[in-house]
């Protein structure tokens, strides 16, 4: 579900963005990037520690 709505963003936002080519629309892309940073180091975190 999250690879899903992931995409959709990402597909949303780029139409959006080469359409009207406004720049607010870059936050769109930007932020479902961020999840995966914070799992990758949530997976890093419990591959050392735990």
């Amino acid at each position: 579900m999250f690879i899903l709505t992931f995409s959709l963003t990402m597909v949303v936002s780029s139409y959006l963005l080469l359409e009207t080519e406004d720049v607010g629309f870059v936050g769109g892309m930007i932020l479902p990037i961020l999840p995966f940073g914070l799992f990758a180091k949530a997976a890093d975190y419990k591959k050392k520690y735990l």
